[in-house]
């Protein structure tokens, strides 16, 4: 098995023309439980327009809008909360792409309606494209769909199949996507992550600059996390065998010199935030991998794997020293301390109030309660609108993380 090839960006001044990039979301609902479908819609109406003003209008992204539609929760009702509206006045236009799986999409594009947000001077430049679709479950599932009424091992990771689902939509209907191709990065944002404030530097030129195939916004300590990821090892075993691949040298040992910090079965990265090179995200041996655990039968849907667990296991497979190419924007995220995201979870010592506070100045937050204000933003002010692309005192803030892993 070769490395996949990756783009090795020269370490010099951003480029003529920004990179390009589109934030996916996948937006399910849980008519099973009406109560939680309802607040989960409040909450995206709520949440998206944040998204809309402090990340994509000022970092010129795109935004692919795919609802999972059920009773209740519909694309049409969506579009409406957030005040969407057809470019160019006509609600009938559409476009169609072919997936690399051959199936297609066909999204219409809107405009978030300036109404809808907390400053009114955003202009239209983001395109925000929206699609009804039904995510197909696994065929070894379709082929025996009482699989999904076994019970998830360990009790503690059980979860609904509609969450599971989604999560592995992710790691390979996302990666298919033929509307990727048109960008150079990919972008996954959750529907529970708020946006408080700009983010003062080009994300996806700080990307290029530095040849990175993955940026996050916060990855699990010391270990990563083994509580939902069991079995993942066996997995990559089973694909390296399969593909007869020679297994990569940090897969030989736990202490390899490649990737000594990497545990064989673990969540590494958290992964509501995340973004991606499309280039090498969508070569052939990572779809192939995606497409290998997608139909792995002992996996998601046995022990509730999320996409927690794919994005480093397929870098560690076909990159050495694979660190090397993911850059950290945890001191993006907001925290009730500067020196770990986790804080969050000590209420004990931060107060019940601890995951909407934003003590280090960040950007973005995960709340748990959306009627809840932060409690200190402490926030710079920037001028709203896109970033001057080539205008110097921009270059100078691109992003240097001083995060440090101080969590006890």
């Amino acid at each position: 098995m070769q490395p996949v090839s990756i783009r090795n960006a020269p370490q010099s001044s951003p480029s003529k023309t920004p990179p390009t990039g589109i934030v996916v979301v996948l937006a399910t609902g849980t008519d099973d439980v009406p109560q939680v479908q309802q607040d989960n819609f409040r909450r995206i109406c709520k949440v998206i327009p944040t998204q809309v003003e402090f990340l994509l209008e000022s970092q010129g992204l795109d935004m692919l809008l795919l609802v999972e539609e059920s009773p209740g929760w519909t694309a049409r009702s969506i579009i409406s909360c957030l005040r969407l509206e057809p470019i160019h006045g006509n609600a009938t236009t559409s476009q169609t792409w072919i997936n690399l799986d051959g199936t297609k999409l066909t999204a219409k594009p809107y405009h978030l309606d300036p109404q809808n947000l907390s400053r009114q001077s955003v202009q239209h430049m983001s395109t925000i494209y929206v699609a009804a679709i039904k995510t197909e479950l696994p065929q070894y599932i379709q082929k025996d769909p009482s699989i999904l009424k076994k019970p998830i091992t360990p009790k503690s990771c059980d979860a609904p199949r509609r969450y599971i689902q989604a999560t592995r939509w992710y790691t390979r209907e996302m990666l298919h996507l033929g509307i990727l191709q048109h960008y150079d990065y990919v972008l996954k944002v959750d529907t529970d992550i708020l946006f408080v404030d700009t983010i003062p530097f080009h994300l996806l030129e700080d990307m290029k600059r530095k040849g990175a195939i993955m940026g996050h916004t916060a990855q699990y300590h010391p270990r990563g996390s083994q509580t939902c990821a069991k079995g993942i090892h066996n997995a990559v075993v089973n694909f390296t065998a399969s593909a007869h691949a020679t297994t990569t040298s940090w897969r030989r040992s736990i202490c390899s010199a490649s990737s000594p910090e990497l545990q064989w079965d673990v969540d590494w990265y958290y992964t509501n935030f995340v973004i991606f090179d499309t280039r090498f995200w969508q070569s052939p041996w990572i779809l192939e991998f995606s497409n290998f655990l997608s139909e792995y039968p002992h996996g998601f849907f046995s022990y509730r794997w999320t996409d927690q667990i794919f994005w480093h296991q397929a870098m560690g497979l076909f990159l050495s020293n694979y660190t090397d190419y993911v850059v950290d924007y945890t001191n993006l995220r907001c925290m009730p301390s500067p020196n770990c995201w986790r804080s969050s979870y000590d209420f004990k010592k931060y107060g019940h109030d601890a995951w909407h506070r934003c003590d280090n100045g960040g950007y973005f937050l995960h709340p748990k309660d959306y009627r809840i204000s932060l409690t200190s933003q402490n926030k710079k002010t920037r001028p709203l609108g896109r970033l001057l692309w080539n205008d110097t005192s921009y270059q100078q803030d691109l992003f240097e993380s001083t995060y440090q892993m101080k969590c006890s």
